[in-house]
Order: C-alpha cells, then structure tokens, then sequence
C-alpha cells in the first residue's frame, strides 16, 4: 500500500464543524474573491493580489486557507468596517504541506463579514496544471507564447490563496494584467480594458455566479474567433490566426448542444456567453470551466475530412460532454470529490442522448453498450474501486478521474433510467438542479430526487439496487440454466476475474451480493423489455415453454455478466447468430440484433475468463462475424482480442493472428469493395482495423542502427526546447535494452516540445523491452513524478501498461517494493492494476493458455500458410489510408 500520510484536523474545538472529508472548516465561508494577476511574460513570474470576501458562522481567532508553498506570501491583513487587523502564518498541515493556518490579532466576530487581502507572487508552471505557460509555432517559425489554467481539481492553491473546496463556492471577479499583443479569455465577458505603459493591458471581467474555484480559467493568447447566438447565449470558438475557417463548425455544434440541453433539462444555460478554445500541448480530453470550455487543439483544428469513423464519433461526444457539465458540474456541484462521477459519469451519460440529438447519421444507442463494455473490464479486478470512493485526503483525488467515475457511474444511470422510466428519470434531473443550483449537493440528494413520488415499496427497491451499484466495487455474475421447459434457475455470485493473494480483501456493507435488473429474451419474446429486481441469492424466472433458446440481459442495458450453464443453449445461441447475420437481405428484422450479438460474445468471453468455460468454445462462436455486417461485434470483440493478447506468449500469438486474419478476410473484401460515403460505412471499414491491430505482430528481437541513433540522439541534445522532436527518437524500431535505455534517458534530460513524450515513451517500448522501460522510469522516477504525479488519466494507463508487460517475475516483486516507499500520485490505481494483471498473466500462460493453444494448433491456425499476395497488398493499402486518418 502506498503510505499516503495524510493529516487530519484534530483539534477538539473544530470537530463539531470540520466535515468527515476535506480540510477546511466550514467556520468561515468566502462569498466573493476579487483577483488580480500580473503576468510577465518574458520570466514566466506572475504578481497578484486577492480580496476574499467572507463571512464568519461562529467566533474565532483562526483562518484556514489553501495556498501552496510555491505561492510566496508578501503581505496579508483582515479588514472590517475600516479596521485592519493583522494575520499571520502559524503552521501548514496536511502532507503537502499547502493548508495554511493563520492566527488573527482579534477574534473574528460570528455573523460578521470581513475582507482578507493578501498580495503574493508565484512562477507560471510548466507542468500544464494550475496556471501554465504554453505556446506554438506561427507560420513564421516564431515561438509564441501563451498561457491557460486547469484547476481541477484542486490547482487553485497552486496560483492563489483560496478556499480550495468544491463545497465553498463564491463569486469572481478577475483582473488580468498582461501584454496588449495579447487578449484575455475567462468565464465571463469583458467588463472593460485599460491601457497601461510599457505596452501592457489590463483586462477586468463581470462577476461570476457563485462557483467552486476548480472552475475559475483564463488563457492569455492571441487567438481569433468566430461567433453565433443561441438562445441569447454568444458561442465563440477561438483558434490561431490563419485557421478561422475551422473555427465555425465547432461554435455551432456547441450552440446545438447549448440549446438541446436548456430544452432538456427546462433550464436555461446561465451565462451571457460560453467560449471554446483550443490550448497547444494540452494534457486531458476538455474542461468545462463554466463559460471557457478548453480543448487540446487538435480537436479544435479537426476537420470533418481529417476524423473518420470512431474518432467522428468521439469528437462529438466530448463536445457534448463538457457542454452537459454546464448543468451537471457547474450549475449544481459535488460536494466532496467522493462524488466525482455525479459530474463525470452523468456528463458521460448525457453526451449519448445529446449526441443523438444533433446527428441522425448513426445510432447513438451504441454507445450505451460501449461504455457498459468498458465499466465491466475496469470493473472486474480485485484492485477495482466503488464508484463512490472515499477520498481522505486531496492526494487522492486524481486517482478516481477513471473508467470507474466516468463509464460506469454512467451505465449505473442508464440502468437507473431503465428501471424507473425514461421520463421519471429526466424529472429526477430537473428536480435535483432546479433544488440545487448554484449550490452543492451529493449522492443521497440525486437519488432523493430520483425517487420523488415513486411508490414506498418500490421506491426502496430502487435505493437498495442504485446502493449496492455504487457503494461496493465489481458487479453480479448470474449464472442461469434451464430447470424446466418454462422456468430458468438464477444464481448471482460476484464477478472476479482474478482473485490476487497479495490484494486485500475490501469487507462491503452489502457483502458483494446486488440488487440485480434481470430482463430475458426468448425467440419467442425477442423485444421483452420486463425488468424483474432479482433481490436475493437466487430465484426463479419464467420463459415461455415453448422457446428454443434464451439470453439474458436485453441488449446488454444491464451490469452483470451471465454464464450459461446450459451447453445446449449456447450452441444455440451460436446457431442464432448465424441466423441473424444471415437475415440481412430479408425483410424481418433478426432475432438477435446487432447489440444483441455483441452482448452475446461478452458474456462468454467473461465466462472464460473465469475458467468458466473454454477459450476454444469461445472462439468457435466468434466465427460467425465472418458474416457480421454490422461494426458493433467487431468493436467489441477487439477489445477481447487485445486483452487476450496482453497474457499470450509469444508463438500463440503468432497463430491468434491468424485465426484473426481469417475471421476478417470475407467481410474486408466486401465492404472494400463499397463505396464509404456514411459515418456507418466509415465505422465498419475502420472496426477491421481495430480488431487487426488489436493483436500486432510480435517484434523480432532488433537493434537499430547504433551511428544513427547516435546521431539522431546527439541532434536531438543539440535543438532548443521548442524544437526538439520526440518522434525523431521514438521512430528507432529496437527491442535493445541499452538502445532502449538511451532513448528514455535523453528524452527525460531533455523535454521535448511535446509534453507527454516520456509517457508515449513507455507506451511505444514498454512491449519491446520491458524490463529495460521499467529501468529507465526507475532510474528518472522524479521526472515522471513531478511532470505527470498529478496528471489524471494517462500516467494510471501509461503505469499499468509497463507493468503489465512483464514477465518476469523478479521484476514484477521488484515493482511492487519499489511504489510501497514511492507515490505514484495519480497512477497508483494504475500500478494497482498493473500488478495485478501480470500476476494473472503468470496463472493465464499456465493454466489457460494450454488449451486455447491445442485449439489454435487443431484447428490448423499454427500453419505457416498466410495470407494471399494479393489480399495482404490489400490490407497493406487499407492500413496505411485508416493511419491517414489519425487512426
């Protein structure tokens, strides 16, 4: 276990008023801070000053307040009614040492307001948190420079003093003092600009509504824009000069969703205007700064013509996504950050209907299977978390911005949706903003207003269901078979796919047993949407006599894997996949859909992974996408692919490629030889791709050319930090550890103009030499750490994957004593995971991988013969289009 060394407030006087989460007490509440920043520019310094408004519930002598140690303090006092009254810094708490204890020279009164004014200056960051620098290339090869903020979740006190709790929202006002070769963007407009010597510029904004200070943002750029109106709302989207042509579509698809949400939730968006723009070298998806949504920017340069297929589609969603925040997030806020996935899982729910909403050209419903999809392979290890995770201190928060909080916090809504009614459940949304907004709230009040004028007795039911989905980690497996002709015997167990000796068994107040939405379909009853609360350990449901075969859990819509324990079934449940995929040309729609099939392959495939069931069975059914049409299957499989991928040694992977090839040949040719004039045509042609991809050839032990990589490392040294190209060096094909080594350490010592070069750097090598990858992080353990210990997201994955590619042993005990005296910040849930998943690799390649290799080898998959000539021309051609791509 990571030590985490957090410090709590202990002091008897505070316990009847410090929160069970957080640091500060709620003693003394900010209404209003009144900011200003100075930025130079040419040293990256900033000098500031805040005024923070408060008011005092109960007498003291204490203020506890946010800053980090980087912040400098200069000078600080409380005015009240004319008087000044002095404060000075006592102590700093918890362990990053960035909770400030200030004692004041006379009681502050209760019920009194007062003014802490405080000036201090600070250095603009490089790390692209807090307030950053950041800057790109002009036409001219000039460098221009340019800063952003991203103050979730708690940068805040890294650039001034502040109340750094999402509970403690207050109003805004910012002034910024910068170069007038630049302008300013924040949440609000412009209230007015003054001119200032030496060629600079102040710029002070409107008053903000009262928000968390994680929303607070503002970039100093020299960017242009283009505009359009919505519902009285200006959008504007900003981009670099020489690119406002690209700048329209994404106004206007921001000002669709603006106007789909203030229809769909009955409330209008709040602000006067909501700006997008696009930040060079940014590290996360998109933020939802209430009023300055910010982008990488190559989503906000994207043409139609450069995204083609999925990346069409997830451009889109995260659109729609960060537009959605604007009600759920900024409107009405978590509380604690235990209940991130209000904001995250909810804006990931949303962006699928809102998405549907503005395209027609593809059904969005597929998403929803999707994300079911990844919440079940997040969800399914031992080192998997509640979706409600307690967070004791602010170390712990990046942790949980994961596939958890987002996809299954949202499918856990979608099932919500489906057990109370689409409209119940949209009155639920309404209900909880309208009585929250502008305000904080938490779980129990979504689900108090989610349950409103529901029934006592179902109104418990959907409590206790909703309770054990999101306070206890992993989910159901069902196990189900046939007792008699018209009656199926149910048994729910919990779903771990690995259970690892050296993970400590996490009790659950509901002892990992669910309240489970169980649906059935039959071929007689194919569209049963009847939802039956499986309450118990087991119990009985009925199917009609008749039916031939059945399957749980209709489209998927559900969160639970089921095991048939029924041979007979499966084989006929294989016989209906062909069937469907077949009925393509006729005039009746299958009786399996394509979510359908798709659901069906993963759930065995999780019943393999279990021992369940045979791999070789598994396998056998897959072969009926031979006849798929439809991109879903292909998509979903993929990911099973991969993940098979991740344990095989070395030779069956050889011959997994080729059960692979010869899964894809038939349907490759068809849809190769159509014309891919629609987004779904895209889909398809690009979900070969990915099931190809997902199982790549193994590289042969190589070492590059040492005097070019020597020389390509030596020109590398030689270029200044905004010119150094990381590719140049990651483009050396070596599985040499040395080589490998080299390349690590030179990118380490010497940053790239591409922030996140160190951690592509181990994504890239981390197959080709792991040990030597797991070396070289070691060896610049700190670089890492300090650059991406508070990065959310990538640093878990990027920590997980080294980690899982070893094999050996050593290696693996040797990572597992290294992070329990190291941090790993926002990867520990990643080297969590990572330790397990090669722990299960050892167990997969001795007891499982023996037999899927026999059925690799039977079924004559190990055969040298390969493809045709002329088919491998093909797929070589169709590779190198879909990387054109982007893909």
């Amino acid at each position: 276990m990571i030590p985490w060394r957090c410090t709590f407030l202990l002091a008897f006087v505070f316990l009847d008023i410090v929160r069970a989460h957080g640091d500060l007490s709620t003693t003394i509440r900010p209404t209003l801070y009144d900011l200003l920043l100075t930025t130079n520019f040419d040293k990256w310094t900033y000098t500031g000053s805040v005024q923070i408004h408060v008011n005092v519930s109960r007498a003291t002598d204490q203020i506890l307040l946010h800053v980090r140690k980087t912040v400098k303090l200069t000078a600080m006092e409380i005015r009240f009614k004319g008087k000044k009254i002095n404060m000075t810094l006592e102590e700093r708490r918890n362990s990053l040492q960035d909770l400030a204890v200030f004692k004041t020279g006379e009681n502050l009164e209760e019920g009194e307001n007062y003014v802490i004014h405080m000036h201090f200056h600070g250095n603009v960051s490089k790390k692209l948190t807090g307030f950053y620098r950041t800057g790109y290339q002009d036409h001219k090869k000039q460098y221009i420079k340019m800063t952003g903020t991203h103050l979730s979740p708690d940068k805040a006190r890294t650039v001034f003093p502040c109340f750094d709790e999402p509970r403690f929202r207050a109003r805004f006002i910012l002034t910024l003092v910068h170069p007038d070769t630049h302008e300013a963007l924040s949440n609000m407009p412009v209230a007015h600009t003054k001119k200032l010597p030496n060629n600079v510029v102040m710029t002070t904004f409107k008053p903000t509504p009262p928000m968390s200070t994680y929303l607070l943002a503002w970039v100093q750029h020299n960017f242009v824009s283009t505009s359009v109106t919505v519902d009285g709302v200006r959008i504007s989207h900003w981009v670099r000069p020489g690119n406002l042509h690209l700048a329209k579509e994404k106004a206007v698809l921001v000002g669709r969703a603006v106007h789909y949400f203030n229809n769909y939730f009955g409330l209008k968006f709040p602000l006067p205007k909501l700006d997008i723009i696009g930040i060079p070298n940014y590290l996360v998806g998109g933020m939802e700064n209430w009023g300055l949504i910010t982008v990488s920017e190559e989503t906000s340069l994207s043409t139609p013509s450069s995204r083609y297929g999925r990346s069409e589609i997830s451009y889109r969603m995260l659109l729609v996504h960060e537009v959605s925040h604007m009600w759920f997030g900024n409107l009405v806020t978590m509380e604690w950050w235990n209940d991130l996935w209000l904001k995250e899982g909810m804006a990931t729910f949303l962006a699928i209907p809102g998405t549907a909403a503005l395209y027609s050209d593809v059904d969005m419903s597929n998403e929803l299977l999707r994300t079911m999809s990844r919440a079940l392979h997040a969800d399914k290890v031992m080192t998997s978390h509640p979706v409600e995770m307690p967070i004791k201190c602010t170390k712990q928060i990046t942790q949980i911005f994961d596939t958890i909080t987002y996809s299954k916090g949202s499918s856990v809504l979608s099932m919500l949706q489906e057990v109370v009614g689409e409209n119940h459940f949209k009155a639920g949304m309404t209900d909880f903003l309208k009585t929250y907004q502008y305000s904080v709230a938490n779980y129990h009040d979504l689900l108090g207003s989610m349950v409103k004028g529901i029934k006592p007795e179902k109104k418990e039911n959907i409590i206790s269901f909703m309770n054990r989905y999101i306070l206890q980690k992993n989910f159901p497996l069902i196990v189900v078979r046939r007792s008699r002709p018209d009656k199926l015997h149910v048994t729910q167990h919990r779903f771990v796919r690995f259970r690892d000796t050296t993970t400590p068994v996490d009790p659950s107040p509901y002892h990992y047993q669910w309240y489970v939405p169980l649906t059935t379909i039959t071929d007689k009853s194919t569209r049963n949407r009847n939802i039956t609360m499986m309450t118990g350990k087991t119990m009985t449901v009925d199917i009609p006599g008749d039916s031939h075969w059945y399957k749980m859990n209709n489209e998927g819509r559900m969160m639970y894997v089921t095991h048939y324990d029924d041979h007979d079934n499966v084989r006929r449940l294989h016989d209906e996949l062909r069937a469907s995929v077949r009925q393509r040309d006729s005039t009746q729609d299958p009786l399996l859909n394509h979510k359908d099939r798709a659901h069906v392959l993963m759930d065995l495939f999780a019943a393999a992974e279990l021992q369940l069931r045979p791999y070789s069975d598994v396998l056998h059914v897959a072969t009926y996408l031979r006849h798929e049409t439809h991109y879903l299957p292909w998509y979903l499989v993929a990911s099973r692919f991969r993940e098979l991928h991740n344990f095989m040694s070395r030779d069956v992977v050889v011959c997994f490629r080729k059960y692979i090839r010869r899964l894809v040949t038939l349907q490759y040719q068809e849809v190769r030889s159509r014309r891919h004039d629609t987004l779904r045509d895209e889909l398809m042609w690009t979900s070969f791709y990915v099931v190809l991809v997902a199982v790549p050839k193994p590289l042969e032990p190589h070492k590059a050319d040492e005097t070019k990589l020597r020389e390509a490392l030596a020109r590398y040294k030689a270029a200044s930090e905004t010119s150094r190209d990381a590719g140049s060096l990651m483009e050396f094909k070596t599985t040499d550890g040395a080589q490998v080594r080299a390349i690590g350490n030179t990118l380490c010592r010497y940053p790239s103009t591409k922030v996140s070069a160190i951690v592509e750097f181990i994504n890239t090598y981390a197959s080709h030499n792991p040990r030597a990858v797991w070396e070289t992080y070691k060896q610049n353990y700190g670089t890492y750490n300090t650059k991406y210990g508070l990065a959310q997201f990538s640093y878990a994955r990027t920590l997980r994957k080294m980690i899982r590619e070893q094999r050996d042993k050593s290696v693996i005990d040797e990572i597992s004593r290294f992070f329990q005296s190291h941090s790993a910040g926002a990867g520990t849930l990643g080297v969590k995971r990572g330790l397990e998943e090669a722990r299960y690799g050892f167990k997969f390649r001795s007891e499982i991988e023996p037999a899927l290799r026999d059925y690799l080898e039977d079924q004559e998959y190990c055969q040298p013969q390969g493809w045709s000539d002329s088919v491998r021309r093909m797929y070589r051609n169709f590779v190198n289009k879909v990387k054109a791509y982007g893909r």
